[in-house]
């Protein structure tokens, strides 16, 4: 007798996405994870999103933006529609006494809706193969200068 027990526990034991980003807006949570060939964004309350986005290299629903502010800015924005969700993360640089900052910044089109700090820093991993091989957003895009 065959029995599926074991393929269905290990399905069920499957490893959870790394988070690449997490930020604490109010009771809310923006998470962003990654697995070899899709991102995730998602926001809402913890465990229960109210908006999930998965962005490909060629599906167009992610960007990628590196900047040099007084530090590197990364950031990713995922598209939804007329709206856009841009995470952010920007180290602190004692030279220029700048505190680091991290958030998400909600666009339609390109008018700002809402802007949101992390309640923690919470710096985005930006190293990966999938990560470089998205497609550049430019300066107009920048979280620094929205």
């Amino acid at each position: 007798m065959i029995t599926l027990a074991l393929p269905l526990m290990l399905a069920a034991a499957a490893p959870p996405s790394p988070v690449i980003f997490r930020c604490q807006v109010g009771a809310r949570v923006a998470m962003v994870t990654m697995t070899r060939s899709a991102l995730t964004y998602s926001f809402g309350a913890p465990g229960k999103p109210a908006l999930t986005i998965v962005g490909t290299a060629s599906n167009g629903k992610v960007h990628r933006y590196w900047g040099r502010y007084v530090s590197p800015l990364y950031q990713l924005r995922f598209i939804a529609g007329d709206y856009s969700y841009i995470v952010y993360s920007m180290e602190a640089n004692a030279k220029a006494d700048s505190a680091a900052v991290s958030g998400v910044t909600v666009l339609r089109g390109k008018t700002v809706v809402g802007n949101y700090g992390c309640k923690r820093f919470s710096a985005l991993a930006s190293e990966s193969d999938l990560i470089g091989a998205l497609p550049m957003d430019g300066d107009e895009y920048s979280a620094m200068s929205l």
